[in-house]
């Protein structure tokens, strides 16, 4: 563009005063996003101390110190001391609160012939299923699972579980098929989890 100024779409004034970013600034007694930008960049543990008591993230232990620099910054270390989780802070913090039956995820087929949504409620009891079908398995902490499933909330599930144990999901996540197809690529599917079980020693492979 000839103009760098020029912008394909200005948001209108209601809109940035109802804007996450706003409440932020708010949240922080900045009055701009500049002046917050320059805090930002001469105090990176400030603004993710901020970040997370805005966003209400929770950890398992608090952390000691924010940010460790000893290492130099290309080695940066973040919450010293501190353990959490992304099942505590996406789904197990909303339990006995208003959103624990509103809805947590909306799929929809690549065909749109099917819409699935699932509330929190639904995906935590999911989530515990398959924790049983793993103990049963022998999968314990440490395991690599291997996860190697289409864009279908069950993927959703077995990553969640997986985390939450403190398993390894080294695994890449490869889509198998188009939902637009019938059948999937069976040879395909089974060298993969191969792949999986010999290049990166899972214990076991997931797949759909």
């Amino acid at each position: 563009m000839s103009n760098p100024t020029s912008y394909v779409w200005t948001p209108p004034p209601e809109l940035i005063a109802e804007s996450n970013l706003t409440a932020f600034l708010r949240a922080t007694g900045y009055g701009d996003y500049d002046s917050l930008s320059i805090k930002a960049d001469s105090d990176p543990a400030w603004l993710m101390e901020e970040v997370f008591k805005f966003c209400g993230v929770r950890f398992y232990r608090p952390y000691d110190r924010m940010l460790d620099l000893s290492r130099g910054q290309p080695w940066a270390r973040w919450c010293i001391g501190g353990t959490t989780n992304i099942v505590l802070n996406c789904i197990d913090k909303h339990r006995d609160t208003h959103l624990w039956d509103q809805t947590f995820l909306v799929w929809e087929s690549e065909d749109k012939l099917e819409l699935r949504n699932l509330s929190y409620r639904e995906i935590d009891h999911d989530i515990g299923q398959l924790a049983r079908a793993l103990t049963d398995l022998g999968i314990g902490k440490g395991d690599v699972v291997a996860l190697y499933m289409p864009n279908v909330p069950e993927t959703f599930v077995a990553f969640f579980r997986s985390i939450e144990v403190g398993r390894d999901p080294n695994a890449p996540f490869l889509r198998l098929w188009s939902g637009t197809h019938a059948n999937p690529a069976q040879p395909w599917r089974r060298q993969s989890c191969h792949h999986c079980e010999r290049d990166m020693a899972a214990r076991r492979c997931g797949t759909a």
